[in-house]
């Protein structure tokens, strides 16, 4: 009911030779508001602007180019098209971070492809863990260097002249000290 309303009057205004402009209106339009002394007197605010937000390589489109003008030569309005760069310099000089929503979709693929990676290096190192628990377990048993006693290897001659070897703990691992009982 309201749009054909608004329709009606648009359509009795251009027949009055007005342009009317029901598209193209900017994202934003600000101001600040208008102080007054005590008095009545303005001492500050008033003014307005009108910002259009661009994402990527959008432009403006005609009608909304139509309406840049008439803000800017018309009203005396400054008018700004902010683009995803503007948006993050402002952000960064106050302490924020703002991505862009194709950029935070980006982000999004990266972080999960990062937790996916995150997922199977913690299964590497769960098999590495498990693989080194076995290798320790296996190495439990050999003694420290203090403990070691390497066998000692000694050619013995029996009765019969058949060589037989004879295996001995070594005392120390600089000397084979064997003796030779009952042969």
């Amino acid at each position: 009911m309201v749009a054909m309303a608004d329709e009606q009057v648009a359509e009795m205004l251009r027949k009055k030779g007005w342009k009317v402009l029901t598209k193209g209106w900017p994202d934003l339009l600000v101001y600040q508001p208008v102080t007054h002394n005590g008095h009545g007197a303005v001492v500050g605010g008033g003014q307005v602007m009108a910002i259009e937000i661009k994402r990527g390589s959008d432009k403006l489109r005609p009608e909304q180019e139509e309406m840049k003008n008439v803000f800017i030569y018309n009203l005396d309005v400054p008018f700004y098209v902010a683009k995803d760069e503007d948006i993050i310099a402002m952000a960064r000089k106050r302490g924020r971070i703002v991505v862009p929503w194709n950029s935070l979709k980006s982000v999004t693929a990266w972080a999960t492809e990062l937790t996916n990676n995150q997922e199977l290096l913690t299964q590497r190192i769960k098999l590495l863990n498990e693989e080194l628990e076995r290798i320790t377990h296996t190495f439990e048993g050999i003694p420290s260097p203090a403990e070691f006693r390497a066998p000692c290897y000694v050619l013995l001659h029996s009765p019969f002249n058949r060589p037989r070897l004879a295996v001995e703990a070594r005392k120390d691992t600089h000397r084979c000290t064997t003796t030779i009982t009952g042969l």
